[in-house]
């Protein structure tokens, strides 16, 4: 009996995940792929594909137990958001694989879920609260805010800074169409810029890679859109630096399981206090890595 063939698993077949699939098989490895659209552009760089949606975590789990008695897993690569991110955690249990658990793709892809841990955790995080249907709002919460997707499908997609009371509603709409659970997550406004800080977690142990800084904008209807990142970051020589090394290394002991590159976005106030506003277990999107590590 022939040995099975090393293998990664690769968590959707489009542009974003091109790179890493081509790296993977330059090293030798083989690459499963999996992606509903048949005609994915990594397609034709992987060694056996599946026509699958990346959502379907039971189907994934399916096909791949039908093609393991011929390739060995070892590693699985996730650079896609939203439910594909639960599906790669599944994948990683199953068969044993570095990677992220359930826990940590529910912070990262819930950001009512992100909030309720850095609350449990002592991380400083601008306060909210979730909403499910528009009667849920709450008259006391103060003006300027933010409402964004609760369980984001794109990334910025429908988030904007809603000024007055009578945008409210219309805001939470949009929101809750871009949300895969369809709730909305309704977050105090904090003015200062944004951050980035890419960092590598290995068993509960945390190592800062860098930090950039978010260039957004908001448009006249509100909406927080990307105009690009800076480096290097403003905050490299401040003592802020300090501040959010220890935000990852609080939010890294809490996943003592689990091995992956995370990107933790944060809002720095004018008084140069952090405040997390969103884990990423994707990279990032914007095709931000493909500038900063091209491979």
């Amino acid at each position: 009996m022939l040995p099975r063939l090393e293998t990664f698993v690769c968590i959707a077949a489009g542009k974003a995940q091109l790179p890493l699939i081509k790296a993977a098989k330059k090293q030798g490895f083989k690459v499963i792929a999996i992606d509903r659209d048949n005609q994915a552009m990594a397609k034709p760089y992987s060694d056996y594909f599946i026509q699958q949606s990346t959502y379907d975590a039971g189907a994934v789990l399916q096909h791949l137990e039908e093609c393991s008695q011929e390739y060995r897993f070892i590693g699985v690569i996730c650079r896609s958001s939203g439910p594909a991110i639960h599906t790669a955690a599944a994948v990683a249990k199953r068969w044993k694989l570095p990677g992220l658990n359930q826990k940590l793709a529910g912070i990262a892809t819930q950001k009512s879920l992100f909030r309720h841990f850095c609350e449990e955790h002592g991380i400083a995080i601008p306060s909210g609260y979730k909403i499910k249907k528009s009667t849920e709002k709450r008259d006391d919460f103060p003006f300027p805010c933010i409402v964004k997707p609760d369980f984001p499908l794109v990334g910025k997609q429908n988030v904007r800074v809603v000024i007055e009371k009578n945008e409210l509603d219309k805001s939470i709409k949009d929101a809750s169409q871009s949300s895969a659970n369809k709730d909305v997550e309704i977050e105090e406004f904090i003015s200062g810029f944004d951050v980035a800080a890419l960092f590598h977690l290995r068993y509960g142990e945390t190592k800062l890679l860098t930090i950039w800084d978010e260039l957004v904008g908001i448009k006249d209807d509100g909406k927080i859109i990307g105009l690009g990142i800076n480096l290097p970051s403003i905050v490299s020589d401040l003592e802020v630096k300090e501040k959010i090394v220890q935000m990852i290394q609080i939010l890294g002991s809490q996943f003592p399981d689990v091995i992956a590159l995370l990107i933790l976005s944060i809002r720095v106030d004018h008084n140069g206090e952090p405040f997390g506003i969103e884990l990423h277990a994707d990279l990032g999107g914007d095709l931000i890595a493909d500038k900063l590590f091209p491979l």
